[in-house]
């Protein structure tokens, strides 16, 4: 497959995947340490524009790109790195009613359409997207994370006594990823399959989603691969 020519400059919309931050459990904190945008700015020698934030969804994502797209016209491409926050519930609604109805932040049909819209912004502003699609969740850690200070035996019930759908629906978010970059002829970067076969409790921080610093190496060394 053809690679990708090394940029001069480049941005990211995303979220906290995208801004490097990683779970501190010493602080019960949240802190933006060293990830693979980083990596790839030292390696290549420029400086990003890195227009990713904590919590961003699709939504929140495409009206920052609407706002920020005068100030990277001169990019060679742009990241597109959304997924995570969309997937997500209000555990603490669920834990305290598990026989209620829920939806996720974004629903997936929702998603898919608001993921071409950004798709087809980057496009009709003359750059060049590339998606990167979902790293994985380690749903036993995820789910003591979402827990805290919650019923967890409600969360639980909610999710059928099965932690792993976490997993797999948080997955399922990356799929319609991999669908609409198909149907949009666009490049995408598989930097799911980096963690393929590996243990995921040593790549992610302890609150099961956000990769620490070896999790970015493994996006970092995956998304070089793609690069010429």
């Amino acid at each position: 497959m053809k690679k990708i020519p090394i940029p001069k400059s480049f941005a990211i919309f995303g979220d906290s995947i995208g801004r490097g931050v990683m779970y501190d459990p010493n602080n019960d904190s949240y802190e933006t340490n060293r990830g693979f945008v980083s990596m790839l700015e030292k390696r290549w020698g420029i400086r990003a524009i890195n227009c990713t934030r904590f919590g961003q969804t699709v939504s929140k994502g495409l009206k920052m790109l609407e706002r920020k797209l005068e100030s990277i016209r001169a990019c060679d491409f742009v990241f597109l790195e959304f997924g995570g926050n969309d997937s997500d519930y209000d555990w603490k609604a669920i834990a305290a009613d598990p026989d209620a109805s829920y939806s996720p932040k974004t629903v997936l049909s929702e998603f898919v359409a608001i993921y071409k819209k950004l798709i087809a912004t980057v496009r009709e502003a003359g750059l060049t997207p590339i998606v990167l699609n979902l790293p994985p969740i380690e749903h036993n850690m995820y789910f003591d994370r979402v827990r805290h200070g919650c019923n967890g035996d409600n969360i639980l019930k909610w999710l059928k006594g099965d932690k792993t759908e976490i997993s797999r629906w948080h997955g399922s978010y990356s799929d319609e990823i991999k669908n609409i970059c198909r149907e949009s002829e666009v490049k995408m970067i598989d930097i799911r399959s980096a963690f393929e076969g590996r243990d995921l409790t040593q790549l992610v921080c302890p609150d099961g989603i956000h990769p620490n610093e070896k999790g970015h190496e493994l996006i970092y060394e995956k998304i070089l691969t793609e690069f010429c």
